[in-house]
């Protein structure tokens, strides 16, 4: 990769500039950020606990979130006092070094493609990158820990050595405690290390290769230890009800029914006794649903997630300029999109985007997702990759595509994939550029 520097400015300098419009609107927190700050301020009492210790005890929130990016915050907080700027900085710096681990690594193992200011401009025009790096989320973080790990996934096809199986399982066991999506990829992480255990006949990587499965289920007992139940999250079976279910039901029957049948769940939820009793009612709840109507709430799940690779991020987009208010609960124009397209139909939709005052924003994102997502696919049937490669990049991103499903439309979830997915893109465009110019040279008459 020519003029190192001048790429690493380069990402700098847009990070800068997404800072400097963080520090003039000053939205820096979506609606779980007080959670997350909370249970970093309570680590100082000895509590793993993510609300108001001055509220009456809630035991959902001994294990509503996992003491990863809590953590960071207590370093911070420690380290620079209790202040959003310093957390700011040092999410920043996480980004622009995960932008420059996946660029540098691409150009590493595929040395033949020189258009950097490809994978620049894609990573640059994909907002959450930098919006959520300028706001107390745990996902820059989280982004930060799967790149490490991505990293040593495909180095370790290019240039095998036993110990990236070690900082592989490092590097997936923090990703875990700080958010818990990942802990069914630890299957997928078994099977790949016990490939490898068997090829390079070296049994003494078993140890590495289980250390994120018994942390994950030594995190289960903590849980239980606190709670009175084993499990990894007390937020999973509401995120299943309230988003999964809940979303089916808004395009299947329409928002007032889907919100009626939420309300009489939450209802007999809250006539349980105990809060085993009410994590066991939601988790049954949010199944029966599904079950109820398996077949369509999987081409559901289908669609949605193959919307994770496009959608734009409207909610994080508003909440940064904003234009939506987490204090009301409301957008503080009037009606969101989707209330307004059920009320009004598709005159209410229009009705709505005329009104709306980043839709150019929203645009632009979309059209450069979708330049996105189409080099992307075109890289996973690119022969001149190996084949390995290109099935580790499929599982890799669909893996995520299809545990977020429902709540694609909150598009920091894309945050592990963008980079990945953005670099894939730089290599299919800059090889159809490569041909392009060839072709046109061969045309050129040589004397």
């Amino acid at each position: 990769m020519k003029n190192k520097g001048a790429v690493f400015l380069a990402i700098v300098l847009v990070h800068i500039f997404w800072f400097v419009l963080a520090m003039q609107g000053k939205h820096f927190y979506m609606g779980d950020s007080s959670e997350y700050i909370y249970m970093a301020v309570n680590f100082k009492k000895g509590l793993f606990y993510a609300t108001n210790t001055a509220l009456p005890l809630s035991i959902q929130h001994y294990s509503l979130r996992t003491p990863g990016y809590p953590f960071f915050l207590f370093i911070s907080y420690s380290l620079f006092g209790e202040g959003t700027l310093p957390v700011l900085i040092l999410q920043n710096i996480l980004s622009i070094a995960s932008c420059w681990m996946i660029l540098t690594l691409f150009a590493r193992v595929f040395p033949q493609q020189k258009r950097t200011w490809i994978y620049i401009l894609l990573v640059s025009v994909y907002p959450m990158q930098f919006v959520i790096a300028d706001m107390v989320l745990t996902d820059n973080l989280f982004q930060f820990c799967m790149m490490l790990y991505f990293r040593q996934l495909i180095l370790n096809y290019y240039e095998p050595k036993p110990g990236r199986i070690w900082q592989m399982s490092l590097w997936l066991m923090l990703s875990f405690f700080v958010k818990p999506v990942t802990y069914p990829f630890l299957c997928l992480h078994l099977l790949y290390c016990l490939w490898h255990i068997r090829k390079w006949k070296m049994a003494k990587l078993l140890i590495p290769t289980l250390f994120p499965m018994l942390a994950v289920v030594g995190y289960g007992f903590w849980n239980k230890h606190q709670t009175g139940l084993y499990h990894l999250s007390s937020i999973q079976p509401m995120n299943m009800l309230d988003y999964n279910l809940k979303r089916f039901q808004e395009s299947r029957f329409g928002f007032s029914k889907a919100q009626a049948y939420n309300d009489t769940a939450h209802q007999a939820i809250n006539r349980q006794p105990d809060y085993v009793s009410r994590y066991r009612k939601t988790e049954s709840l949010a199944v029966e649903g599904i079950k109820k109507d398996l077949v369509p709430y999987a081409l559901f799940h289908l669609r949605e997630s193959l919307r994770y690779f496009i959608e734009p991020g409207k909610v994080e987009i508003d909440v940064f300029f904003g234009y939506f208010s987490y204090a009301k609960m409301t957008l503080e124009k009037g009606e969101g999109f989707f209330v307004k397209l059920e009320k009004g139909g598709i005159r209410g939709g229009l009705e709505y985007l005329k009104g709306y005052p980043l839709i150019l924003v929203v645009l632009l994102v979309l059209l450069f997702n979708i330049i996105r997502s189409l080099g992307f696919l075109l890289f996973l049937f690119d022969r001149a990759v190996p084949l390995a490669v290109r099935l580790t990049m499929a599982v890799y991103a669909g893996y995520f595509a299809v545990i977020t499903g429902p709540v694609s439309y909150t598009s920091r979830y894309y945050l592990p994939c963008v980079l990945v997915t953005s670099a894939c893109a730089m290599i299919t465009y800059s090889r159809l550029w490569n041909r392009k110019r060839a072709k046109q040279t061969a045309l050129i008459p040589h004397e």
